[in-house]
């Protein structure tokens, strides 16, 4: 799955394997709790605004890293929270 791909692409080097380590957990966190939500008939997951923090720093550090400058080109900004 996802997580496994990114535990892998650290290990290959491709993204630092702390990084890949710490997004691949964000993900199991989030699928969780996505699939808690399914479970109790609920269409969302509510995340109250300091829920999760750590899993958004992870989140946020990866995407920097993948889409960090690179050549003179300047990066994309991580996607708003919702």
């Amino acid at each position: 799955g996802n997580h496994m791909l990114l535990r892998r692409a650290g290990e290959l080097g491709l993204i630092d394997p702390a990084t890949a380590h710490a997004a691949a957990e964000a993900y199991l966190t989030m699928r969780k709790s996505t699939h808690d939500a399914a479970l109790n008939d609920r269409d969302k997951v509510a995340i109250a605004g300091g829920e999760l923090a750590v899993e958004r720093e992870a989140v946020t550090k990866l995407w920097e890293e993948v889409f960090r400058e690179n050549r003179g080109q300047t990066p994309i900004p991580p996607p708003a929270a919702a």
